[in-house]
């Protein structure tokens, strides 16, 4: 069973299009469903901040994450839930690109969506994994851009389910941008 595990660029093992074949909704109601994506490697950046609704509450964010010139992956993140208290602040970006199938969240058709994986640190406390899929769908980023982040599996910003797959949730303030360049050298990752 899959759990987590994510490919960067060049051909897909067959046994990993295997495996996501068989959480194919049509299979056999007890196969497991995929939870893991295929990320496409390019030289470019997202940033970005801002705020969502959810579940009576707010949670805002700030972002900057891409790949450099050099292959390097950088970047930084940190979200406040402002429903529970808690912080999540990046140590470390294991992971940024192109969001390809297949997918454990239902990515809009619309805009340019990245995906973002690493390390944080939850209340000053324990680093866990963390997954965000962020999504530049136009300016204002208020109502067109989203984004989805969860943390050791736990969905954080999720928007209402398609299907059997969690949306990305709309900004209720702030922007995404893509940035379609590259930036020179070997960028820090983490703090």
């Amino acid at each position: 069973m899959w759990t987590r595990n994510w490919f960067v660029g060049g051909v897909i093992p067959a046994a990993m299009v295997l495996a996501a074949c068989s959480g194919d909704p049509a299979g056999p109601p007890d196969a497991p469903k995929p939870d893991f994506h295929v990320i496409g490697a390019k030289c470019d950046f997202m940033t970005g901040g801002g705020s969502v609704v959810a579940g009576g509450g707010r949670v805002t964010f700030g972002v900057h994450a891409g790949r450099s010139r050099g292959g390097t992956v950088f970047g930084h993140f940190t979200v406040v839930d402002h429903r529970t208290g808690t912080r999540y602040q990046s140590t470390q970006i294991t992971a940024y690109g192109r969001a390809l199938a297949p997918f454990f969240v239902s990515v809009p058709a619309s805009g340019v969506t990245r995906v973002v994986e690493g390390k944080v640190r939850v209340n000053g406390g324990s680093v866990q994994s963390f997954t965000a899929y962020l999504n530049d769908s136009g300016e204002p980023g208020r109502g067109d851009d989203r984004i989805f982040f969860r943390v050791a599996g736990n969905q954080i910003i999720a928007g209402a389910p398609s299907g059997s797959l969690p949306t990305l949730r709309l900004l209720t303030g702030g922007n995404l941008q893509y940035h379609d360049h590259c930036i020179p050298g070997n960028p820090q990752s983490g703090k």
